[in-house]
C-alpha cells in the first residue's frame, strides 16, 4: 500500500498521517522511505531479471528477405 500511496503523490508524512487515521496505526515517516526503496529494487529486479548466457555461433538466423 505504502508504494501506491507515494506514486499517487503523497508524501511520507501524508502517509504517515493516513495510515493513522485510516488504519488507526502508528507509523514514523522516517521509516516509510526505506520501506518504499525495498519495494522500489524488489519490483526492479522481478522486472528486469538477469538473461540467461549465450553462447556465440549457437544459433543460425533465419533471414527470410535474404536469397540464398
Amino acid at each position: 500500500m505504502v508504494p501506491s500511496l507515494s506514486a499517487k503523490g503523497l508524501t511520507t508524512g501524508k502517509i504517515a498521517i493516513h495510515f493513522a487515521e485510516v488504519h488507526d496505526v502508528s507509523v514514523s515517516k522516517d521509516s516509510i522511505s526505506p520501506t518504499i526503496d525495498k519495494v522500489v529494487s524488489a519490483m526492479m529486479e522481478w522486472a528486469n531479471p538477469p538473461l540467461d548466457q549465450i553462447y556465440p555461433g549457437g544459433v543460425d538466423r533465419c533471414d527470410p528477405l535474404q536469397s540464398s
